[in-house]
């Protein structure tokens, strides 16, 4: 009943799209998709949304008022909505950018910290802010955002599920510029985003994220990149072995908080109690967390506060110091956490985790385990090291730095579609475990009594009327 609740609301809210003022509809489509990216929601296709909006904004551009000035067809601009200095969705962004030999300026949508802007100085010629004014319409943003983006003919979106206002302009610039090209790095493809109808290319970047594509409507090519990690070949190939269970002390996990959170039967706390009832000398160490905010961290720290640290997210560098501490990382549950996981393997840090139901990330999850009885049989019986080495190879196939740059700049320069070489052991990969959706964390959430005081408190309770005839 209250997932049917919330899909009934969501339905009558996203209605105010096709009503109302121009600018108030394009917030609403933000709103709309950040809802179903906050609690993931299981809606995947905006394609109508999109085309619609598109559509009206067009009515008041006229292309030839808008004159290309200058050549962008030897520049290269990447569109960012918000930029971190934590996380793996900046560095993303900067591992492609350092691919590209010529120019490439940065465009950033929403306000930026200036310790990030002066990062981001390093990897790109010229940093572009075009931040929303507090006084400003959806329209004037996305007028101004056409007038920076207008004249590169390759821009790659790193944008926001939500940031309509990238897409819109996006496809107004597609208007204008007859030679410009989009390509678009899905790097939250476990949700619904805005960019299917303007996107010349969609790059894949998981088998999961792949399987929802063909729910998307996406209209240009799709082709895998993969998650590059910027290192040398052999790096990849540095030989290594799992510890015996004695040698090990101290484990290790990091993701953003919402990774963690319990949703039914999946948590990671069971595992994390087994592994400190196997010896009293074990301590885990977890960033990410807020242990403040995330209660569901607070009985299994009330009850191991000694051996069980919890640290808010580190800068990437700090972070990757501390992980050299630990004899074994864990990945996050039941949301895995990206990079991090194969990061610390190749690190020489040996890894165990649960599958989850979002997979298809890296091959590294083939090590991972179906239930905490395997987990910790990989602690008692380490992978042989013919095993790790053809995992190495796999690992190299997928975030190699040298073969990410081969997909990135074929399908860039020359438009070439690249498959995933994960789609021969898919198998291995999956987990049946169920997605998770927040549908109760929405029913609790504000972000449901601002879409309640939007539509008004009669056409909610008239929802739930009906919600309980259906049942």
């Amino acid at each position: 009943m209250i997932s049917k609740l919330v899909l009934r609301l969501l339905d009558i809210y996203k209605s105010k799209i096709y009503t109302g003022s121009l600018s108030n509809s394009i917030d609403v489509a933000s709103l709309y998709a950040k809802i179903l990216f906050r609690y993931q929601l299981p809606i995947y296709n905006l394609c109508a949304v999109e085309s619609y909006l598109l559509n009206e904004v067009s009515l008041i551009f006229d292309a030839d008022e808008y004159s290309l000035d200058e050549d962008g067809s030897e520049r290269v601009l990447f569109v960012v909505t918000q930029a971190y200095l934590t996380g793996g969705h900046t560095r993303l962004m900067e591992n492609l950018s350092l691919m590209l030999s010529g120019n490439k300026d940065l465009l950033i949508t929403r306000d930026c910290a200036p310790a990030v802007k002066s990062r981001l100085s390093n990897y790109f010629s010229n940093v572009i802010e075009c931040v929303r004014r507090s006084s400003e319409s959806s329209v004037d943003h996305i007028v101004r955002l056409v007038k920076s983006m207008k004249c590169y003919d390759r821009v790659v979106l790193n944008v926001h599920p939500d940031d309509v206002y990238s897409i819109l302009a996006s496809g107004m610039v597609k208007k204008i510029n007859k030679k410009a090209k989009f390509f678009f790095i899905n790097h939250a493809d476990h949700v619904a985003s805005y960019g299917a109808t303007v996107a010349d290319f969609w790059y894949e970047v998981s088998l999961y994220g792949r399987s929802l594509d063909n729910k998307r409507g996406i209209k240009g090519f799709r082709g895998f990149l993969g998650i590059p990690i910027n290192r040398p070949d052999e790096f990849f190939f540095k030989s290594f072995t799992y510890p015996n269970i004695s040698e090990v002390r101290n484990f290790f996990t990091a993701a953003s908080s919402v990774k963690y959170e319990p949703y039914k039967k999946q948590s990671i706390f069971p595992l994390l109690r087994k592994i400190f009832s196997i010896n009293d000398d074990f301590r885990v160490t977890v960033v990410g967390p807020n242990l403040f905010r995330n209660f569901w961290w607070w009985k299994i720290w009330l009850q191991n506060k000694r051996r069980l640290s919890i640290f808010k997210p580190l800068p990437y560098d700090q972070y990757m110091e501390v992980t050299k501490k630990a004899d074994y990382y864990i990945d996050s549950y039941p949301v895995p956490g990206g990079t991090a996981f194969v990061e610390q393997f190749l690190q020489g840090v040996p890894c165990i985790g649960l599958k989850t139901a979002f997979y298809g990330y890296t091959p590294l999850e083939i090590i991972k385990s179906d239930d905490i009885g395997q987990a910790l049989n990989v602690l008692r019986h380490p992978p042989e090291s013919s095993e790790l080495t053809e995992l190495q190879g796999r690992i190299f196939e997928v975030h190699g730095y040298s073969l990410v740059k081969k997909r990135f700049l074929g399908s860039l320069n020359e438009g070439l579609v690249f498959e995933n070489p994960m789609l021969d052991y898919a198998d291995k990969l999956k987990s049946n475990n169920k997605v998770p959706n927040r549908y109760f964390r929405f029913i609790f959430s504000r972000d449901l009594l601002r879409i309640i005081w939007q539509i008004g408190i009669l056409k909610a309770v008239g929802t739930y009327t009906r919600v309980r005839t259906f049942r």
